[in-house]
């Protein structure tokens, strides 16, 4: 799918589009090939929920943003995970490594975790920015665009549809407000884990020379939309350094991909992942519920893609009654899956973390999931559902071979699980060394320092 976006891309002048003098085909690019590639607009739109939730939490940790800051780490509340009594993201341990840093959050599913579920970071409601923003979109004149017509003919041609006037001006808007709030503050790096979803906040640090420095929080290959950049644009629209799971995402750039130049590539590992290998989790009502069952698939949901993997994966579960497939949701309630009528041995264990129930698994599919990454390293195989080759698409060039298998059909599924022989987590682990290289901390604590002070110098 993401090869009829290119082959758009290159068609057409999209350097000449242009708003304000500032190029719009890098922000641009991102909603149109996000609904190329997955049929469909899965950006999340303004709601009464959302608002109902921003106007609660705007002003959670309101005080920090009048606190010495140097370094400001923008993250999301879905990368916290429970390990232990607490939900901890990177972000905790990277800015706790770095003086005068403040965390700024979004919050999944509209809601703040608790002060007591979370380390005693300092964290801001990123919501007040959302509120803010999207006010001064909305009081914002239509923007005049440059080679509007490519743009228009672009749009055609790839059946989508965009409301640009309301993109550019949320950019705008973003771009405005993070420019004082940068200089008021007089910041001294900025670090994020999607900059192409604020890239308005990339655009203003990077343009008063503050570096911006991105922390992977998926997949970066090359058939991920958002990090192959065909066509030589503003850098301002990207991070000037890019601090990886591992060392294959190194691969993905150079030659015609502009979005980062390969030595500002720097592979750190994943924090999370090491925090489950170095406690070794069990759970007694984990070994109770699935004593029974030959084998324990860990199955990550990928709401973007359900049509696609809930019809293969109610088959396979009910031909293999002798497994069971642990689904592991994302944004979807358990309630919410009761419409499927799965077999009996699809379970819910939502008292485990997506992490622990992969490591204390056999083995573990989606359909390309980031958790086909991270599952190895957790000394769990993969077998990946290969739905419209999407799976093979993603992986089969940047994973070993021998710890993950891909199946075409739900027969081929069931035999592949049957004749599956078991696998040495320790083996696993280290034959993903170059997917996730072990040792975050120390490796954060190294490079992080070193990386700010250079950028600066």
């Amino acid at each position: 799918m993401f090869e009829k976006f290119q082959a758009l891309e290159l068609k057409y002048d999209v350097e000449k589009i242009k708003a304000k003098g500032i190029q719009m085909w890098p922000l641009l690019r991102i909603y149109l090939a996000n609904q190329v590639v997955f049929n469909k607009d899965t950006a999340v739109k303004p709601n009464k929920e959302i608002f109902k939730a921003a106007l609660k939490y705007a002003f959670l940790g309101f005080s920090n943003f009048f606190k010495p800051t140097d370094h400001l780490f923008f993250s999301s509340s879905d990368q916290r995970k429970k390990i232990g009594l607490k939900y901890i993201d990177r972000a905790d341990l990277v800015c706790a490594k770095l003086n005068r840093s403040l965390i700024i959050e979004m919050p999944s599913n509209s809601k703040h975790f608790l002060k007591d579920e979370i380390p005693d970071s300092k964290i801001s409601s990123k919501f007040l920015f959302y509120l803010i923003t999207w006010f001064m979109a909305k009081l914002h004149r239509n923007v005049i665009i440059e080679s509007e017509d490519i743009l228009k003919r672009i749009i055609a041609e790839s059946s989508t549809e965009l409301n640009y006037q309301w993109n550019i001006k949320l950019f705008l808007s973003q771009r405005s407000l993070m420019t004082y709030f940068l200089k008021w503050k007089k910041i001294k790096s900025l670090m994020m884990i999607t900059p192409y979803t604020n890239l308005g906040y990339v655009y203003a640090a990077k343009s008063i020379g503050i570096p911006v420095i991105e922390f992977q929080h998926g997949s970066v290959n090359s058939a991920h939309f958002a990090y192959n950049a065909n066509k030589k644009m503003d850098r301002c629209f990207y991070p000037d350094a890019l601090l990886t799971f591992g060392l294959k995402e190194v691969n993905s750039f150079g030659g015609n991909n502009f979005y980062i130049q390969k030595e500002n590539v720097f592979p750190v590992g994943s924090f999370i992942i090491d925090q489950i290998v170095q406690r070794s989790p069990s759970d007694q009502k984990f070994t109770e519920l699935t004593k029974s069952y030959n084998k324990v698939v860990a199955f990550a949901a990928q709401d973007a893609m359900e049509e696609m993997y809930i019809p293969f994966f109610k088959e396979i579960a009910f031909k293999a009654s002798n497994t069971a497939f642990i689904l592991m949701t994302r944004f979807r309630t358990k309630e919410y899956y009761t419409q499927f009528n799965f077999s009996d041995n699809v379970l819910f264990f939502d008292w485990l973390s997506t992490y622990e129930i992969i490591y204390l698994s056999d083995v573990h599919s989606t359909i390309n999931s980031t958790t086909t990454a991270e599952a190895p390293s957790l000394g769990t195989p993969n077998l990946l559902l290969n739905v419209e080759n999407r799976a093979r698409q993603y992986w089969e060039n940047n994973i070993d071979n021998e710890i993950c298998f891909y199946a075409d059909t739900p027969d081929q599924y069931v035999e592949i699980l049957n004749n599956l022989s078991s696998h040495k987590k320790s083996e696993v682990m280290k034959k993903n060394e170059q997917i996730i290289v072990p040792g975050f901390e120390k490796n954060i604590a190294v490079i992080l320092p070193n990386l700010i002070k250079e950028m600066h110098a």
